[in-house]
């Protein structure tokens, strides 16, 4: 099993007037100052990938889940698969960058994203309708494109 893994998270003021310890919309799409709570792995086939959550409600929730097993299927440089719960759309956004996992609130999936899919303009992510971002893969997400099979498991790290 390889695993892709690396990043050092900026600080996070989680008593920062307003945040609530949770993102606004605005603050959704600073991708470099987004908080970090927790590691899980992603292992798909016999590759594994670890991930940091951000800190989001859709985190929490799929944090306490945990573990997750699921069937992914592709959307172009999308997997997804059903997972057992219903969340509601959070500072949900079609628009992720490379990377991001999300939760689509009308499939009830966890989507991992790694380059353009059939909604894109361009060669970056794009969900087809509005996803709850919760989260990013550490490291190169290209090498997502090179994970073998569908079978996925989503677990805890310590």
């Amino acid at each position: 099993m390889r695993c892709f893994a690396s990043c050092t998270p900026e600080p996070f003021d989680r008593n920062a007037a307003g945040s609530g310890g949770y993102l606004s919309p605005q603050r959704s799409f600073d991708r470099l100052s987004v908080p970090v709570t927790r590691r899980i792995r992603l292992t798909i086939g016999q590759t594994a990938f670890d991930a940091e959550l951000y800190d989001t409600r859709t985190a929490e929730a799929i944090w306490q889940a945990l573990p997750i097993d699921g069937q992914g299927a592709r959307w172009g440089q999308e997997l997804y698969f059903a997972i057992p719960f219903d969340l509601p759309a959070e500072d949900a956004r079609e628009d992720v960058a490379r990377g991001e996992l999300g939760y689509w609130p009308p499939g009830k999936a966890f989507c991992i994203f790694w380059g353009p899919t059939p909604a894109s303009t361009g060669p970056d992510p794009r969900a087809a309708s509005p996803v709850n971002v919760f989260g990013k893969v550490l490291g190169d997400p290209a090498a997502l494109g090179r994970a073998r099979g569908t079978r996925v498991r989503v677990e805890r790290l310590p």
